[in-house]
């Protein structure tokens, strides 16, 4: 199930997550911050009335979560640290020739990497089901570093699933087949706090979760300077 709540200020979402956050219910945050303001707010009021000790809210980003799932189904393939997608990207790399102009470098591989991640959270990356895939193949109106790039991608890919790694862009799919097949053990209720526009991994997790324990989508819909000032 899934709803939606709306608050004119970002300080009365905080007074709603301090009002319904709490046992059997998990709330999604857009960034610590927002976590760091209620807790805050929770230790005042906690020494207000004199309580000797207070278990945090359950407070989390939706990446957090995600990490914190993954782990709990001891996953046969395991996440794909930095270094070691650094060093696969650097294999890449030195197996396809670069397109003339600039040798490739250190700067390359970081920024091969961080945009493989966000094309595959926006569901960019094309190819099969896996994420990690690599882009479509080249098309005659491809420029040559286009291609290129699309073909490190596929070599990316393939040093991936032979060294047995999962890619960060790989995890919400697998995490969302998790679910469907009911592996995955969920709070009785979820609050999404900010989330406006999801990329569409993120929306398709948020509505395979929908369909199997509540849902409420929390948004601030006030003066833009309210929320600035929560």
């Amino acid at each position: 199930m899934t709803a939606a709540r709306f608050f004119p200020s970002g300080a009365a979402l905080q007074d709603y997550l301090l009002e319904q956050s709490g046992p059997g219910t998990l709330t999604i945050v857009p960034h610590q911050r927002l976590a760091h303001q209620v807790w805050h707010r929770q230790r005042l009021a906690a020494l207000e009335a004199g309580l000797p000790a207070w278990e945090p809210l359950p407070l989390i980003t939706l990446n957090a979560w995600w990490s914190e799932l993954f782990k709990g189904l001891w996953p046969p393939s395991p996440l794909a640290p930095g270094l070691v997608r650094l060093a696969l990207w650097k294999h890449a790399l030195a197996s396809a020739p670069p397109p003339p102009g600039p040798t490739p470098e250190l700067a390359w591989v970081q920024a091969l990497d961080e945009a493989h991640t966000l094309l595959s959270r926006y569901s960019l990356a094309g190819g099969d089901a896996r994420p990690t895939s690599g882009d479509a193949r080249p098309t005659e109106d491809d420029s040559p570093l286009i291609t290129w790039r699309r073909r490190i991608t596929r070599i990316y890919a393939d040093l991936l699933r032979q060294g047995g790694w999962l890619s960060p862009g790989e995890l919400p799919a697998y995490l969302t087949a998790a679910l469907r097949d009911g592996r995955i053990k969920l709070p009785s209720q979820v609050l999404v706090a900010g989330l406006e526009t999801p990329a569409p991994v993120e929306d398709m997790w948020l509505k395979e979760l929908g369909r199997r324990t509540r849902v409420v989508h929390l948004q601030v819909r006030g003066d833009p300077a309210n929320v600035r000032q929560a």
